[in-house]
């Protein structure tokens, strides 16, 4: 066969435009494409999922990052209440050992003298009350001088020195003239004791007694004399000496002082 005849031959593509055909098809099938939503629909489909996907990532991590974060701060709060509550409690005892100390320091301080306040005002109740008792007792031994007082001078003012002279002579004759200047020089000792300053308690006590119990017989002495109209004897003698005074001295004890009235015995 010639070659010419060959080359004139038709040929597959030739034949049945096949490149033609799948050209035109390609073109119908993209401006199908281009003109059918649901293609567009379904092109869209991976980019709605991808969006949906990151959205429900996103809202899981912040989620889970949400619960962890509440956790750690619950956690957190209550190490930090624990460690104030701690702190507060360690001040709490510093400041009462503090407190404690101080305490004691300043009671060991005033305690001392508190203890000295009282007891000094105990002792000056005490003195107050004793004071008081010796003041009673200086009062009715007082009291007791002055009647006895009183009583020998209602009887020298009622018989005069007869009485005292008959005593004198009695005694003179009874214990005779040794006994008489004895007890003459005794009289002037007693005297002499009597005009000091200041005498202790017990011989002013004792004195007082003796006082009283002479004032007691004598006052008996003048009731018989005036019933027997005779003239009445005292039991003790009279001694021109001022009428002691009891007062009270720095020491609580009794002061014998002079009377200021020694015309009262003339």
């Amino acid at each position: 066969i010639p070659s010419i005849i060959l080359e004139n031959l038709p040929t597959f593509n030739s034949a049945f435009h096949f490149e033609e055909r799948l050209r035109s098809l390609e073109t119908s099938f993209s401006e199908y494409r281009q003109t059918n939503p649901f293609a567009d629909a379904v092109s869209a489909i991976p980019g709605i999922v991808q969006q949906f996907m990151t959205q429900q990532m996103t809202e899981a991590i912040r989620e889970t990052v949400q619960i962890q974060i509440d956790r750690l701060q619950d956690s957190l709060q209550r190490e930090n209440d624990e460690f104030l509550r701690n702190i507060d409690e360690n001040m709490k005892k510093i400041i009462k050992g503090q407190v404690k100390n101080q305490v004691k320091e300043q009671v060991s301080r005033i305690l001392p003298r508190i203890e000295e306040s009282v007891n000094a005002t105990l002792e000056a109740e005490m003195e107050g009350n004793k004071s008081i008792q010796r003041s009673d007792e200086q009062q009715n031994l007082y009291k007791a001088l002055v009647e006895a007082y009183d009583a020998d001078k209602a009887i020298l003012d009622t018989y005069g020195d007869s009485t005292i002279l008959k005593r004198r002579r009695e005694d003179d004759d009874q214990e005779g003239p040794s006994a008489g200047s004895n007890r003459g020089s005794k009289r002037q000792k007693e005297g002499g004791e009597h005009a000091s300053a200041s005498t202790p308690s017990e011989k002013a006590t004792e004195g007082a007694g003796r006082s009283t119990t002479g004032s007691q017989s004598r006052q008996m002495s003048a009731s018989e004399s005036a019933l027997a109209e005779e003239p009445v004897q005292t039991t003790c003698q009279i001694e021109e000496t001022p009428h002691p005074v009891f007062e009270k001295g720095a020491d609580d004890q009794p002061i014998v002082q002079t009377s200021k009235h020694p015309e009262w015995f003339s």
